[in-house]
């Protein structure tokens, strides 16, 4: 089909990088901006998250109704959008002041966060975990998070490779994930529809990790010296791929660099 620009801001506007994009419950769109915006389009209307800070938004998280959560370049905050409640959490709360790069929620409804340099946290009512490279991470600059179907959660480092916390809650570093290797550096993953990982790489191109009784398989699907900044799988299993050139679709074994799109991709939804 035909690509058409959606117009959020003037030419002129100083808010020109979008760096995520998170589908609501309620059917909107929120779209982060840089510097420091966090949007949301809703039947055509654009609304701003109406929360101050002292530090950037990287992120958000719809939790659970009218409940979200914010990632910062200091922590996270916690946001009540009824009440406009909001809760620092940070190092004094149990969380960490750097920033954070990914978030999900599992089916226990744990909260993870994805640190950079302190490795991932694990939040659950008066219980708070962390997991570093000292209890079996394999690095402790995380960029991305996947709930497995499984109910894994498999952990992707900048620094050493792709990580994995078990149903026991033990991390275990995949040190060989099939023909991956362990020091690949993990920016973006996601779960595909037929069980698999989908896992981008800086430098290292673009993975397919499935798992088997036989152990790990992994399939290089192109790109020695590619950067994958983004995935995103639509429910026809045709995967999106931003890259700091433009945007890529892969389908039937088939890759595709979509026209008309040729600066960094960094958020698909």
């Amino acid at each position: 089909g035909n690509w058409h620009p959606y117009v959020l801001f003037p030419s002129n506007d100083s808010l020109l990088q979008i760096r995520q994009l998170v589908k609501d419950t309620d059917e909107g769109t929120w779209i982060g901006v840089n510097p420091n915006s966090l949007l949301k389009i809703q039947k055509n209307q654009i609304l701003r998250l109406p929360v101050t800070t002292d530090a950037y938004f990287t992120g958000i998280l719809p939790y659970q109704k009218n409940e979200y959560y914010v990632a910062t370049t200091k922590g996270a905050i916690k946001w009540d959008r009824l009440s406009n409640k909001i809760e620092i959490l940070r190092s004094a709360q149990g969380l960490t002041d750097n920033v954070i790069h990914d978030m999900i929620s599992d089916e226990e409804k744990n909260i993870w966060f994805a640190s950079d340099g302190n490795g991932i946290y694990r939040m659950r009512p008066n219980s708070n975990l962390v997991y570093d490279v000292s209890t079996g991470l394999s690095g402790n600059v995380v960029m991305s998070i996947v709930e497995s179907k499984e109910k894994e959660i498999y952990v992707g480092s900048l620094e050493h490779g792709l990580s994995l916390i078990n149903e026991a809650g033990q991390a275990i570093t995949l040190n060989e994930p099939g023909k991956m290797g362990k020091n690949v550096k993990i920016n973006s993953s996601t779960n595909s529809y037929d069980g698999s990982l989908w896992i981008g790489t800086i430098g290292s191109g673009l993975w397919n990790l499935s798992k088997s009784k036989n152990g790990y398989q992994s399939v290089q699907l192109f790109g020695e010296s590619q950067n994958v900044i983004s995935l995103y799988e639509h429910t026809d299993s045709a995967l999106w791929i931003g890259t700091p050139r433009g945007l890529l679709r892969y389908k039937n074994k088939s890759l595709k660099k979509i026209k008309g799109i040729n600066n960094g991709c960094f958020a698909i939804a």
